[in-house]
């Protein structure tokens, strides 16, 4: 019998991207135009539900990926989480003239500045900027690791830099406060289970429902 994808419990899917990101290395590609986005995840509860405490001690004294793993499943296996539902934040950028991501919508992120010591800096520093945010603060925000760099293209024209993708867990019950800098006309919380829905019903870009370009 099948498994309807929708059934799986969101902390089960947390828990496998927190098994993958340290086990298989992040594909990069070498770039000088480089950017960095957050991709933050948050668990929702239901309201009259209290939210478990994350034990950060052994991964503060260690910072190894084993004692990460460690941390995250046995806040994951929290019986207070079971029915903790999975969204994760998007924006849409203010619309500029002659801007090539105006509009548009995304994870937080932009370019990376020379001061910056890592792509990962890169992502924190811009949602800091962007939405007021601070990621690095441990009592809310949990760094869990990258995904694959993607190349960013505009219609028409080369490419035009490298994104490097980093993940992040929010592990308070409340999330902070947002100040939405004019960089971003709106953010939103967009719950997993539509994005579920679209990896369950694939868009086929080149079926009959669809014309293909002339």
């Amino acid at each position: 019998m099948e498994t309807n994808i929708r059934d799986i419990p969101h902390i089960d899917f947390i828990a496998q991207l927190v098994r993958h990101l340290v086990s298989v290395p992040p594909s990069q590609v070498q770039s000088a135009k480089r950017g960095s986005v957050a991709l933050i995840i948050r668990l929702v509860l239901p309201k009259d539900k209290p939210f478990p405490t994350i034990d950060l001690t052994g991964f503060a004294q260690l910072k190894t990926t084993a004692s990460l793993v460690q941390v995250v499943s046995a806040f994951l296996s929290n019986p207070l989480l079971s029915p903790a539902k999975a969204q994760i934040l998007f924006i849409q950028r203010a619309k500029y003239p002659g801007d090539p991501w105006s509009g548009h919508i995304g994870f937080p992120g932009g370019k990376r500045d020379p001061t910056d010591a890592s792509d990962q800096v890169t992502a924190e520093r811009e949602t800091q900027e962007e939405l007021g945010v601070d990621l690095t603060n441990p009592s809310n925000f949990l760094y869990l690791g990258r995904l694959d760099d993607t190349c960013l293209y505009s219609l028409f024209t080369p490419m035009r830099m490298v994104a490097s993708p980093h993940v992040y867990l929010q592990v308070c019950g409340d999330t902070p406060n947002m100040v939405i800098s004019d960089e971003v006309a709106s953010a939103h919380w967009v719950d997993f289970d539509h994005i579920l829905q679209a990896m369950a019903q694939p868009v086929q870009p080149f079926s009959k429902t669809y014309r293909s370009i002339p």
